[in-house]
């Protein structure tokens, strides 16, 4: 699962800690859980065309919300994650190779507060990586 590799990936930047789908971490996949305050999630986005069937490359969405008690924190960590991942490209996440990662917005994008009165930004990334298969060259 690549946003399994991503999390991973983040984690080994110091940028939170991911501990799959147990509790404890700072960087969760697929939701938010309303603690800690300070956290990321990485979401899986739909994407609005067909992978080539012969070619083994794929270009999904992914976006990313990072959540913190202040302003400062939760932008700081959001500019830190666009920093990391923009333009990352020739690289290996354990089995997937990463052809290239880009940002679709310049800067993380303030999505308001929760109910809780905490800070949420939004960024969001189009990633290409190999898929080769045994039908994809």
């Amino acid at each position: 699962m690549l946003i399994k590799k991503l999390a991973k990936y983040l984690e080994e930047k110091d940028v939170g800690t991911f501990k799959g789908d147990d509790t404890g971490g700072t960087i969760y996949l697929e939701k938010l859980p309303d603690v800690p305050n300070d956290i990321v999630g990485i979401f899986s986005s739909p994407v609005d065309f067909e992978p080539h069937p012969k070619f083994g490359y794929n270009n999904p969405k992914v976006q990313i919300i990072v959540r913190g008690n202040t302003m400062v924190e939760a932008h700081d960590k959001a500019e830190t994650i666009v920093n990391l991942l923009h333009s990352l490209s020739m690289t290996e996440f354990e089995d997937v190779y990463i052809v290239s990662v880009f940002a679709t917005d310049s800067i993380p994008a303030f999505i308001g507060k929760d109910v809780k009165g905490r800070y949420e930004y939004s960024l969001n990334f189009e990633i290409d990586f190999r898929n080769k298969t045994l039908e994809r060259e």
